[in-house]
């Protein structure tokens, strides 16, 4: 499933405070990699991660990473960028 979203601008949602938006570049049994990515840690934003995901889709992704792994075992979801329902 994950090879249908190769080159796709994604989000990654978390059990933990951390949200990653990016796009996909490759993965393995362990990893996602995303480039150009953003990690937005709720804690640190008064955005819930909904709000911050509807503002990435309407504008555009904020980048604060050239490349970031996330741990497979952490991931809870993923969505393409474009999916995400404005409301």
């Amino acid at each position: 499933m994950l090879n249908e979203l190769i080159n796709t601008d994604i989000i990654v949602d978390t059990p933990y405070d951390y949200q990653y938006i990016g796009k996909l570049i490759r993965f393995d049994d362990e990893y996602v990699e995303l480039e150009t990515a953003d990690v937005h840690d709720t804690k640190e934003s008064s955005a819930t991660k909904e709000q911050y995901a509807m503002e990435a889709s309407r504008d555009f992704i904020k980048a604060n990473r050239k490349k970031v792994l996330i741990k497979q075992s952490t991931i809870l979801s993923i969505s393409k960028l474009e999916d995400i329902i404005i409301f």
